[in-house]
């Protein structure tokens, strides 16, 4: 798909689809252009977009403290003191999470930086490429639901297990990356099957 598109096209799909993923992992967005319409992008952007300037801001309804930073980086090697000027940059906003895009690689340097700084910031590092499709829209991926603590609560009651006793979901799994999902919480997937019909499965993040 990259070889076929454009580098401005490759950064607007990128674009649309984080900030879908935004939209589903809860949070409204602060924006004014129209996120859809690459002609509208490119009116805005330009054909050779300021990286930095595509940046976004989502706040949840249900609680407007809690907020997540979408954030573009070009450099060509992204490292410690760029996330440290990233974390500033939340603390500034007075939010903890944010998706920081990336056009290049995503250097081992960055991904031991952004952990340095959890669990008071949550930071989620993607490749602009690995944004060019929507993996949750695909036909053989279930829906994955965050329960929420009370839910959590209620859940391992009813089973009479802790939550490790839970089957088990990786945190570096693509899905739990794309939503943000973090260690210890659970999950519930949904699957419908012409066969089998609904089945409901928990899985713990580990």
């Amino acid at each position: 798909m990259e070889d076929q598109i454009s580098s401005t096209e490759s950064t607007f799909i990128a674009r649309k689809n984080a900030i879908k993923m935004m939209t589903k992992r809860g949070y409204v967005l602060r924006m004014t252009d129209d996120m859809t319409k690459y002609d509208a992008f490119l009116s805005r952007f330009g054909n050779e977009p300021d990286y930095e300037s595509l940046s976004v801001i989502g706040k949840r309804l249900s609680n407007k403290n809690d907020g997540c930073l979408l954030i573009f980086n070009d450099s060509p090697s992204l490292g410690a003191p760029a996330i440290r000027e990233i974390i500033e940059q939340l603390e500034k906003e007075n939010i903890s999470s944010a998706i920081i895009v990336v056009k290049n690689r995503i250097p081992s340097t960055a991904k031991h930086a952004c952990k340095k700084f959890e669990p008071i910031f949550h930071l989620d590092l993607f490749k602009e490429s690995s944004l060019l499709v929507d993996i949750t829209e695909h036909f053989l991926v279930p829906p994955h639901i965050a329960l929420s603590e009370q839910e959590t609560k209620e859940l391992l009651e009813r089973l009479s297990i802790p939550a490790d006793k839970l089957p088990k979901i990786s945190v570096d799994d693509p899905i739990c990356h794309y939503y943000g999902f973090k260690q210890g919480q659970v999950i519930k997937i949904i699957r419908n099957s012409l066969v089998g019909g609904r089945s409901v499965a928990f899985r713990v993040v580990m």
